[in-house]
């Protein structure tokens, strides 16, 4: 099945309202309380799997490496300088040395607990939590097509490891900030006509008739049923306009409304998952290759973001220009700030409380006021306070209030600026992406796990002095894996090894070291070609593509692709046998 989803601005429900609000509300308690569900049963499991001595040694093993980590810290903070103690580096070595052997005791006697535990106490444990999972969804008050949302939230942590390392790994509660979503299963699928019917008691569109920007934006209503009155539905209604039409032959499978904040303004937007196996909406190549090297490199007042080669020799570049990169630091500006308008104004009441007899209320609301971080904080005291005003309070509320009212200026400044600045980005890696499966069959990049380049790095880490704060903020900024997933969505998308494509010469095939960051350009000395090190990663690339074993090299006979799809099943089923029966397998 071919599955899109297609989303749509809107404005907030013109029509029962207060049910929406509602239901999003009751939706995100009852994830909550299938949270709690989950790390309940995640707790009973895992003494199952856990040896308490083992697990013991391998936590005081990992707090000498933390405590050899905040030595150097220490040292490094008196110095100001990367010049801590042989001493001290020795001492971070051997503990990350114990830390390793504890790991790998710890991982074995995980094994060994889970090869040998009882089916029985965890089908228990499982069937448990099911009863209460059952139990919760009776008693929730949400409206069936809404709490489906909220399982399918929680049913993502259940495939996930009992422990990260060495510490449990549970699914997080999420606190009500007034995003939610409601939603509608369409079971078996409904078809677009039919939709545009009004007749169905799920869901209905209207048309109102209106166009704008020269009939190609239609005006409609989205009607989403959201509770029921005995047999009756009760709708909730969502202005909208279709800048794009529904393909007329896809199949209809749920639609969900959401609503997100972008600073202090709400935004509603539709999400209608289609089946869209019986039309083609892709305008594909049929022959073409191209390699496209992802990362981040910067030229002059640009960030160089993806370089490209077809087979034919053609090459490109896609580029952050200076007008977007300003705009995507400008959000980040505005926050500096802000926290320093936050800071100076935190400062000023701390010093204006110290010096005057206030009421209990107000003494007791800012009792931790040194400690508060969020701007939010000050301006909920601000509004508390212009509901209790008190004799001589004018000079500090006063200078609150416009701290209060200055700031949530910018931080809608701020918020505004973030959201079209992504949504540029967003459009130019959407462009480039289509214009490639426009124009080529094939692309392949370069296979690289950029969760990598995410974590910082910890003292003594070996890729602790390759750490640089501009790279680092030039990958935020960027977003290589927002672009790799602009193209995985519209291209056939193949990767392939990334091991030394930049250090190798595709001329000549030699591997030679040397300074990448200095210069884009490297000229290689065994051979004398001088080359663009992004466009020689893609030529490499290329290479690969073109020495890898044929179609006609790799297919099986007839026979052999039944006996492997025989097989598959197979295998399938005796890993969902397998699931029923042990529940979820303990982390190595």
């Amino acid at each position: 099945m071919s599955a899109r989803v297609y989303q749509y601005g809107c404005l907030a429900p013109i029509e029962n309202r207060e049910i929406v609000d509602k239901q999003m509300r009751l939706g995100h308690r009852y994830r909550n309380t299938l949270v709690e569900i989950e790390r309940g049963r995640r707790a009973a499991l895992r003494p199952l799997f856990e040896d308490p001595a083992i697990a013991l040694a391998s936590r005081q093993a990992k707090d000498a490496v933390r405590l050899a980590r905040d030595a150097i810290k220490m040292a490094r903070s008196k110095s100001r300088a990367k010049d801590e103690t042989e001493m001290l580096k020795e001492a971070l070595k051997e503990a990350q040395a114990r830390t390793a052997e504890a790991s790998r005791a710890l991982g074995e006697s995980r094994r060994a607990l889970f090869e040998a535990s009882n089916g029985k106490a965890r089908e228990d444990i499982n069937e448990r939590a099911k009863e209460l999972g059952r139990s919760a969804r009776a008693y929730c008050g949400v409206y069936w097509g809404t709490y489906l949302l909220a399982e399918a939230a929680v049913d993502a942590a259940r495939g996930e490891k009992l422990f990260d390392g060495i510490e449990p790994n549970d699914p997080r509660f999420k606190a009500w900030n007034g995003e939610g979503a409601v939603g509608v299963q369409i079971q078996g699928g409904m078809g677009v006509a039919e939709v545009f019917a009004c007749t169905d008691t799920r869901l209905r569109i209207e048309r109102t008739g209106h166009r704008s920007r020269g009939g190609r934006r239609e005006h409609v209503v989205f009607w989403l049923r959201v509770e029921s009155e005995g047999r009756d539905p009760v709708w909730a209604k969502f202005p909208a306009i279709l800048h794009r039409p529904l393909p007329s032959e896809a199949i209809i499978k749920n639609v969900v409304v959401k609503r997100s904040l972008i600073g202090p303004r709400e935004r509603w937007h539709v999400n209608i998952s289609l089946d869209t196996t019986a039309c083609d909406l892709r305008k594909r190549a049929y022959s073409g290759v191209v390699a496209v090297n992802l990362g981040w490199r910067v030229v002059p007042e640009e960030i160089r973001v993806a370089t490209w080669l077809d087979d034919q020799g053609q090459k490109g570049h896609l580029v952050l220009g200076s007008h977007l990169l300003a705009e995507l630091r400008k959000a980040a500006e505005l926050r500096s700030v802000r926290d320093e308008n936050f800071n100076a104004a935190r400062a000023s009441l701390a010093a204006w409380l110290g010096e005057r007899e206030v009421p209990e209320w107000l003494r007791a609301r800012t009792i931790h006021l040194a400690q508060w971080r969020a701007p939010g904080k000050l301006a909920a005291l601000t509004r508390a306070w212009k509901a209790a005003r008190f004799d001589g309070d004018a000079e500090a509320y006063d200078a609150l209030e416009a701290w209060r009212y200055h700031d949530h200026h910018l931080w809608e400044w701020e918020a505004s600026v973030r959201e079209k600045s992504l949504l540029r980005r967003r459009d130019l890696y959407r462009v480039f992406a289509a214009d490639l499966a426009r124009r080529y069959a094939d692309v392949i990049i370069e296979d690289v796990d950029r969760r990598e380049f995410a974590t910082k790095p910890e003292v003594g880490d070996a890729k602790e002095k390759n750490d640089i704060a501009p790279a680092r903020s030039n990958r935020f900024l960027v977003a290589p894996s927002d672009l790799e997933g602009a193209i995985a969505n519209a291209c056939r998308m193949t990767r392939l090894s990334a091991v030394r494509i930049t250090i190798t010469c595709h001329a000549c095939g030699t591997v030679e070291q040397f300074d990448s960051a200095k210069a884009i350009w490297h000229r290689c000395e065994s051979c004398g070609e001088a080359w663009d090190q992004d466009v020689n990663a893609c030529a490499n690339m290329l290479g690969q593509w073109r020495e890898r074993p044929s179609d006609d090299e790799t297919a099986d006979s007839p026979e052999k692709q039944a006996s492997k799809r025989a097989l598959a099943r197979r295998d399938g089923k005796r890993k969902k046998r397998a699931a029923r029966e042990l529940g979820d397998r303990a982390a190595e």
